[in-house]
């Protein structure tokens, strides 16, 4: 018998938000945090146990546009300390139509937020492939 086990998100880290995610994790659920603020989303993660910055890299229209491309998948950056959640955090990018891209940890998701040196609005100036890429990370 195999178990599904279900996986939860909160998006929001406001009195509601903060609150179930808190109550989620003394229960032994494992959550993924959403929020505007990145800020807010980090310091709730940080007194629950864990953050990942992804699916930033991009705006709404190259998600859309460049989602399962080929012959080469566009990359999506992301960012976290804690290598337990790696794998999901890859599951979901590849599911959603991109190639996964470890920068680090959550100290260097500046540089996938607007502006920063891998996004899109940035110094990249356009999606990218992991070829393109290479040796320039």
């Amino acid at each position: 018998m195999s178990v599904n086990i279900l996986k939860v998100a909160v998006i929001g880290t406001g009195n509601i938000g903060k609150t179930i995610a808190a109550n989620l994790v003394k229960g032994n659920r494992t959550v993924i945090i959403g929020s505007r603020k990145f800020k807010d989303a980090e310091s709730l993660a940080s007194g629950l146990g864990t953050l990942a910055k992804a699916f930033g890299t991009l705006g709404a229209a190259s998600l859309e546009s460049e989602a399962h491309r080929s012959p080469e998948k566009a990359v999506l950056f992301y960012a976290t300390d804690n290598p337990e959640i790696q794998e999901t955090v890859e599951e979901l990018i590849s599911e959603s139509g991109f190639e996964a891209y470890h920068i680090g940890g959550v100290n260097q998701s500046i540089r996938i937020e607007v502006f920063g040196d891998l996004h899109e609005f940035g110094a990249l100036g356009k999606p990218v492939s992991a070829h393109e890429i290479e040796g320039k990370i």
